[in-house]
């Protein structure tokens, strides 16, 4: 049986063949995502799901969390497939993942444009802006020799829950006649929004679905890390169409969390806790002028 992933990205023939269709076989590869993983498949991916868990416990220098989509999430929608949207999977089960230079550099990013000086990216030797961005990221040093960064970002791997993480989204295309036009544009197909609109499907990776975040480096500064992927997933997102609301996560406490926060917890938060365990945001440090200052300090 061919996995769904596997067959989207590359192994749908039928794309080619007059005969079957080519929206038709669009369809179909959709659905195969949506149709889920097989048993089997399921039992071997939390296997190594399981192994990567142990490695990760057995690193002192690793930081390791859960976080959990609360909307939409694309990633790799520039990848190319059968489909006009891509997705990126991890071999060999076709499964989702954040690649770590995804996370990486929506982290970095995000942080150049919340944070403080400290975090701009390009580093000043001058004046030392960029200091953090440049401990954290990597970058050209006060010696102009490239730096790759204190910091490893590790690929986010897919908890599985259910049998299937997707669903289909739709975007409605206007003004087909316009885009259609090859430059030669004028009056007559001008883009008025009232072409009939052209419904075009692609996959996403459902809400509430977790994902294990990992980063490899000097305790301080792995800690740090953390910090600022929480602040990226919880008010910027990952992926692609974040300005439309897409990509955003909470943040899942640990049990020794929730466990050192039991004291100060109401009835009904320890309620709340108890029915839906580890569903909770981590509050937002926002500093002076209502920009993030994160600090090793």
């Amino acid at each position: 049986k061919v996995l769904p992933g596997e067959y989207l990205n590359r192994l749908c023939r039928e794309i080619d063949e007059p005969r079957h269709g080519e929206t038709d076989a669009k369809n179909r590869a959709l659905l195969g995502l949506e149709s889920g993983y097989t048993g089997g498949c399921l039992q071997l991916y939390r296997q190594a799901l399981q192994k990567w868990r142990n490695f990760l416990e057995s690193q002192q220098d690793i930081v390791w969390f859960e976080m959990q989509t609360t909307s939409p999430l694309i990633v790799g929608k520039g990848d190319q497939n059968v489909h006009e949207f891509g997705m990126t999977f991890q071999s060999p089960w076709a499964t989702p993942v954040i690649p770590g230079t995804a996370v990486k550099g929506v982290v970095s990013t995000f942080a150049h444009e919340t944070a403080d000086d400290n975090w701009r990216k390009s580093f000043n030797p001058e004046s030392f802006t960029g200091a953090y961005s440049l401990i954290m990221f990597g970058g050209t040093n006060e010696q102009g020799r490239q730096f790759a960064g204190a910091v490893d970002f590790l690929d986010a791997w897919w908890i599985p829950d259910t049998c299937t993480p997707f669903s289909k989204d739709i975007i409605n295309a206007h003004n087909r006649s316009w885009y259609q036009a090859e430059g030669n544009h004028d009056l007559a197909n001008w883009p008025d929004g009232m072409d009939s609109p052209v419904p075009v499907f692609f996959a996403t990776i459902k809400p509430e679905q977790k994902f294990l975040f990992a980063v490899r480096g000097p305790g301080i500064w792995a800690e740090l890390a953390k910090k600022i992927i929480i602040e990226t997933g919880t008010q910027n997102g990952f992926g692609a169409k974040t300005r439309a609301g897409y990509g955003l996560f909470e943040y899942l406490p640990s049990d020794e969390e929730l466990a050192a926060d039991i004291p100060d917890m109401s009835d009904n938060k320890l309620s709340e806790v108890f029915n839906n365990k580890g569903r909770r945001s981590e509050e937002r440090r926002v500093g002076k002028e209502g920009r993030f200052r994160w600090s090793p300090d």
